[in-house]
């Protein structure tokens, strides 16, 4: 799988699954999606930190005032302190991601041999022919 083919999963692609497993119209899966991404967000407001144990663990980042520059301008200005949401995954999620991306990184790499072999017994065959005239 090239990096291509690895399209990020969209909105509408979480709601068609979600419709499909659970048997819902498209608007009720989209409901539901959009309430658990409320709820999620009032925790965050609220404690600043959220445990799913079978994903990973969703916080609150606190990211300090620093120097920087004005792109536009170039001049000095200072990037104002702020929160920011983050994400740890699950290490049974990431090992089992990592096990993916190490079967499609081998499959490739086998693909592509077998296209690199293709190439060279080509070239031999056409050397061999230009020699012959």
């Amino acid at each position: 799988m090239t990096k291509d083919e690895r399209k990020p999963l969209t909105r509408l692609d979480l709601i068609d699954a979600v419709r499909k497993r659970i048997g819902l119209s498209a608007e009720d899966a989209s409901n539901i999606l959009e309430d658990v991404v409320d709820a999620i967000s009032e925790v965050l407001q609220s404690s600043g930190r959220f445990v799913e144990p079978e994903l990973g663990r969703f916080f609150v980042k606190h990211t300090p005032a620093r120097p920087g520059r004005n792109p536009k301008t170039g001049s000095p200005a200072i990037v104002p302190a702020k929160l920011k949401p983050s994400f740890i995954m699950n290490r049974r999620l990431r090992d089992k991601m990592k096990a993916q991306w190490t079967s499609d990184k081998s499959a490739r790499q086998t693909t592509n041999e077998a296209t690199v072999g293709d190439l060279s017994a080509a070239k031999l065959v056409t050397n061999e022919k230009d020699q012959e005239k």
